[in-house]
């Protein structure tokens, strides 16, 4: 799988040379089909954002809810682009197998967030299926990077660990993974737990 993730990113980025043999200088250029093929459909799949659907009770109160919810869903897919990062999230589908959309809360505009992830920044459980686009596997795991101050920041119990580890450099960008189960959500860095919590 992972070759023939190569393979098509590659070839989408325009790498897709024939060699004519072994000692030719010059390639011949063979037609880019996966990039017509691919952003020819992504505009088209993309064009607008998806429109929300809320149903109700059908009572004057619950349709009356339903209508506002669903105004503010359509407020947040514009305001968060959900058309741009399901565009991106549907190419990595295609070049890569699995497209990945990460939903949760910003701290920053104290509204739900979505992030475009990709496939290669993913740990996934090797027995998971996807049954009609829900994920089944009973963890999902995600290589982070921040600097080591702001792990600190975050994770204050861990000060001391951390700051060992980049020998008091403490602007050094730091791997980390994210882990997700149905029941917690925590952070590991090599072998150490950074902190966990309840999965929200």
């Amino acid at each position: 799988l992972k070759k023939k993730q190569e393979d098509n990113d590659k070839y989408w980025k325009g790498k897709h040379f024939r060699e004519l043999d072994d000692y030719a200088d010059e390639r011949t250029v063979t037609d880019n089909v996966l990039f017509e093929a691919l952003e020819t459909f992504l505009p088209i799949a993309t064009k607008q954002n998806p429109e929300a659907v809320v149903i109700a009770d059908n009572t004057v109160e619950g349709n009356a809810l339903a209508d506002k919810v669903q105004s503010m869903l359509n407020y947040l897919a514009d305001n968060l682009s959900l058309r741009l990062k399901l565009k991106a999230s549907t190419r990595h589908w295609a070049l890569y197998y699995v497209g990945v959309l990460k939903v949760g809360w910003s701290e920053v505009s104290q509204e739900i967030d979505v992030q475009t992830i990709r496939p290669q920044k993913m740990i996934l459980d090797k027995d998971a299926t996807i049954d009609c686009g829900t994920y089944t596997g009973s963890y999902t795991g995600e290589y982070c990077e921040d600097t080591a101050e702001n792990l600190v920041l975050r994770f204050p119990k861990m000060k001391d660990y951390i700051t060992d580890m980049v020998n008091g450099k403490m602007g050094t960008m730091v791997r980390y993974i994210e882990w997700w189960t149905k029941e917690y959500v925590f952070w590991t860095l090599e072998d150490e737990v950074l902190g966990k919590n309840k999965n929200p």
